[in-house]
C-alpha cells in the first residue's frame, strides 16, 4: 500500500479533529461519521495540504470493494439498511477523493477502489435515487469530478496501465463530454484534454462495445455525433490558440472518428471503404464544413507546431472521403462557402516548408482535388455559383509570386480558367439574353422553340417534350406508351438523381454541355470521321458520345453502338444496363432521328462513383451529320489522309453549317 494510504497518517490532524476523523473509518462508523469528516474536510479553515492529504486514508477505507452491494443485496429488503449505509459511506468518501489533490504515485493503488465505486454508482444511480438514497451529487458534478481524477493521472503511466478503458469508463467520458457548453476554463481545458487524450490511446484497440457505450451514454449516435461538433469547435475556437495543445486534440479526434466508425484509419479513402452510421450522422450536421474550418486554423498552427501537417493530411484524407461518398452538388457548395479553396491554397502555398515525404502526400492530395473533386463539382449550379463568391479570397493567394514558384501553380492555373469558363456559363444563364429552347420529341417533327412556346412534357415519365398535343399523341401512339413508365434513371429529369436535382442544376448542365460541345466541336467530329472511315458504310452505325465531367481537362469519348438490339458502348458498359427498356427506347430515338437527335450523354461523379445521363444532341438540320458522314466516305476512300487534313475538312464542314441551330 502507498505510505499515503496508511492510517497512521490521521495522526497529522490536529487533536480537535483527529478523533473525529478516526471514527469514520472505524468498524462501527455510520454515514453520518462520513460525512462529517467530508464536511470538516471542506470547512475548517487552518488545514494545510499535508494535513488535507491526511483525510485520504480514511476515505480509501470507505470505498472497500468488498461493500460493494451484490445483486442479492440490492433485491433483499432485509439487507436494504446495511446497503444503503455501506452506499452513502461510499458515496461521501468518492466525493472527497475525486476532489482531493493526491501524489501521482498513489493512483495505481487508489484508481481500482475509485473505478469500483465509480462505475458501481453510474450503473445504479437511478436505481437509488428511486429508493430514497440521498446524499448523490448533481449529474454534472459527479462526473466532470471523475473525469478531474482521471486527467490527474493519465500522464502517469503506472497508473494509466491499471486504468481499464473499457466500455463503461467511456460512458462515463461521454457523460462529462454533454456539460463542456456549460463549464469554463480551467475546467473546460481540463475536459478536452482528458478526452483527446484517451481519444489517442483508444485507436491502438478500437473496441465495438465502447463505441456502443458511447452511443448509449449519449442518447444516439446524432448525439455522439453531436459531441464530436462540440468538442472539435470548442477545439478550434478555445482558449489554447497560443499553444500546440489544439493541434494534438484535432489529431486524436480524427482517428477517433475513423476507428469508431468501424474504418480503420489506413483504409479511408479507399474505394471500397463506405461510410458508416458516426459519419453519416456527422455530415449531416454539417462536420465537413467544420473540416475545412479546422483546416485554416491548423494552416495557421503550422509555423508554431511540427505536427500541424501530418494533422492537415489527416483531415484532407477524412474530407475526400466524405465528399468521395455524398452527392457533390450539396456538399461541395457548403464547403466552398466556407472557405475550402482558400485553405487548399493556403496549404499549397505552406506545403514547401515541410519534409519531402509529407510534401509529396499533401501535393498528392491536393492534385486529387484539383484534378477530380473539384472539377467534378464544376459540374454543378450551385458549387460555380460558391465559387464566384469565394474567388476573390482565393485570387489573393494564388496570385502571390510565393505561390507561382510552386510545382501546383501551373494546376491551380488550369483549375482557376476551368471554373472562369463554368462562371461565364451562369453569367449567360442570368442574362437578359437568355431563352431556352426545347425541341419536340416526335421523331417526325424534331422542331426546335422557345421553351415557353412548347405544348408541355409527357405527365408521366416527365422526360419528353412536344411542341404540340398532336405531336405528344403520335409519339404515344409511335411506341412511348411501351416506354414511359422505364424512364427513371438515364435521361436528366427530376427524378433521375438522388437527390434530385433543380430545374436551375439542369439547365446549368445543359449549357455547360453545350460549351463543351462548341470547344470540341472539333476534335469530336474528328474522332467520328476516323471511326465511321473504318466501319462499313452499310448498314449506317450509330455514334454515342461521352462527356467525362470527372477530372480536368473534361473528357470526350466517341463510340460505336452495336446493331440490335442496341448495346451499350463499352464506356458505360458499367454503368448502365445494357438490357434495360430505357436504354433500348433512347437508342432507338437517336437512330430513327437519324442527324436530328446525335446520342450525347455526361458522366458526372455525384455520390458513390460516376453517374451517366443521357443528353441528345438536337439539331435543327441534318446538315452536319450528313456532312461527317460524306467526308467519311472520302476518307475510307483514299481521298483524305492523315489528320490534318481530316481537321481542315471538319472545320469546313463547321464553317459551312455555323447557321445550324444546336441544343441539349
Amino acid at each position: 500500500m502507498h505510505p499515503v494510504l496508511q492510517m497512521k497518517n490521521i495522526r497529522r490532524l490536529p487533536p480537535s479533529i483527529r478523533d473525529i476523523v478516526s471514527k469514520a473509518a472505524g468498524k462501527s462508523r455510520t454515514s453520518t461519521d462520513v460525512a462529517t469528516a467530508r464536511r470538516i474536510l471542506d470547512v475548517h479553515p487552518s488545514l494545510s495540504s499535508s494535513q488535507r492529504l491526511a483525510f485520504l486514508p480514511v476515505f480509501f477505507a470507505n470505498l472497500d470493494p468488498e461493500k460493494i452491494p451484490t445483486s442479492d443485496d440490492l433485491d433483499n429488503p432485509l439487507r436494504q439498511p446495511v446497503t444503503r449505509e455501506d452506499v452513502l459511506c461510499a458515496l461521501s468518501s468518492l466525493d472527497a477523493v475525486l476532489n482531493l489533490t493526491a501524489p501521482e504515485d498513489v493512483g495505481p493503488s487508489l484508481w481500482p477502489r475509485v473505478w469500483a465505486w465509480f462505475d458501481f454508482v453510474h450503473v445504479h444511480r437511478d436505481l437509488f435515487i428511486g429508493i430514497g438514497v440521498t446524499g448523490f451529487p448533481p449529474e454534472k458534478i459527479f462526473y466532470l469530478n471523475f473525469i478531474k481524477f482521471v486527467d490527474a493521472f493519465r500522464c502517469h503511466s503506472a497508473t494509466r496501465t491499471v486504468i481499464s478503458t473499457g466500455p463503461r469508463f467511456w460512458a462515463c467520458l461521454v457523460k462529462g463530454w454533454m456539460f463542456l457548453p456549460e463549464i469554463d476554463d480551467p475546467l473546460r481545458t481540463t475536459l478536452l484534454q482528458t478526452l483527446a487524450d484517451f481519444f489517442g490511446g483508444m485507436i491502438a484497440h478500437p473496441e465495438a462495445s465502447s463505441v456502443e457505450a458511447m452511443v448509449q451514454a449519449a442518447g444516439s449516435v446524432e448525439d455522439l455525433a453531436s459531441l464530436i461538433l462540440l468538442f472539435v469547435r470548442t477545439t478550434i475556437n478555445g482558449p489554447l490558440l497560443g499553444t500546440a495543445i489544439p493541434v494534438t486534440y484535432i489529431h486524436h479526434i480524427l482517428l477517433f472518428i475513423t476507428s469508431a466508425d468501424g474504418c480503420p484509419p489506413r483504409l479511408v479513402g479507399h474505394p471500397s471503404a463506405r461510410l458508416g452510421p458516426l459519419i453519416i450522422s456527422l455530415c449531416l450536421q454539417d462536420f465537413p464544413s467544420e473540416l475545412v474550418s479546422t483546416l485554416l486554423f491548423l494552416c495557421d498552427r503550422w509555423q508554431h507546431d511540427e505536427q500541424a501537417p501530418m494533422v492537415i493530411e489527416n483531415c484532407i484524407t477524412l474530407l475526400e472521403h466524405m465528399i468521395l461518398r455524398l452527392p457533390a452538388n450539396v456538399l461541395l457548395s457548403a464547403l466552398i462557402d466556407r472557405g475550402l479553396l482558400r485553405a487548399l491554397a493556403l496549404i499549397t502555398l505552406k506545403c514547401g516548408s515541410g519534409t519531402e515525404a509529407r510534401r509529396v502526400k499533401l501535393h498528392y492530395q491536393i492534385r486529387s482535388f484539383l484534378h477530380q473533386i473539384l472539377p467534378a463539382g464544376l459540374a454543378f449550379y450551385h458549387v460555380v455559383s460558391s465559387f464566384e463568391k469565394s474567388y476573390p479570397a482565393l485570387d489573393e493567394i494564388v496570385s502571390q509570386q510565393d505561390f507561382k514558384g510552386s510545382p501546383l501553380s501551373g494546376e491551380w492555373d488550369d483549375f482557376c480558367i476551368l471554373a472562369e469558363d463554368r462562371a461565364a456559363v451562369l453569367d449567360e444563364y442570368f442574362s437578359d439574353d437568355y431563352v431556352a429552347s426545347k425541341a419536340c420529341d416526335n421523331s417526325k417533327c424534331g422542331s426546335i422553340k422557345e421553351a415557353d412556346s412548347m405544348a408541355g412534357c409527357c405527365s408521366g415519365c416527365q422526360a419528353f417534350y412536344y411542341c404540340s398535343r398532336e405531336c405528344q399523341i403520335a409519339d404515344w401512339r409511335a411506341g412511348h406508351r411501351e416506354y414511359c413508365d422505364s424512364h427513371e434513371h438515364l435521361l436528366l429529369t427530376q427524378h433521375s438523381a438522388n437527390p434530385k436535382l433543380t430545374f436551375k442544376e439542369r439547365s446549368f448542365i445543359r449549357m455547360m454541355l453545350l460549351q463543351t460541345y462548341f470547344k470540341m466541336q472539333r476534335s469530336i467530329y474528328a474522332q467520328q470521321v476516323k471511326i465511321l472511315a473504318a466501319l462499313p458504310a452499310d448498314p449506317p452505325p450509330l455514334l454515342f458520345t461521352l462527356f467525362d465531367f470527372c477530372k480536368l481537362p473534361p473528357g470526350v469519348n466517341v463510340e460505336v453502338v452495336g446493331a440490335e438490339p442496341p448495346e451499350v458502348p463499352d464506356c458505360i458498359a458499367d454503368i448502365v444496363d445494357p438490357f434495360s427498356d430505357e436504354w433500348v427506347d433512347i437508342a432507338s430515338r437517336a437512330e430513327s432521328g437519324r442527324g436530328r437527335a446525335d446520342l450525347h450523354a455526361v458522366q458526372l461523379l455525384n455520390g458513390l462513383g460516376p453517374h451517366v445521363w443521357i443528353i441528345p444532341l438536337r439539331s435543327g438540320s441534318a446538315a452536319i451529320y450528313e456532312a461527317v458522314r460524306r467526308l467519311a466516305d472520302r476518307v475510307r476512300n483514299g481521298e483524305v489522309e492523315g489528320e490534318t487534313e481530316i481537321l481542315d475538312a471538319v472545320d469546313g464542314i463547321l464553317t459551312e453549317h455555323e447557321d445550324v441551330l444546336e441544343i441539349y
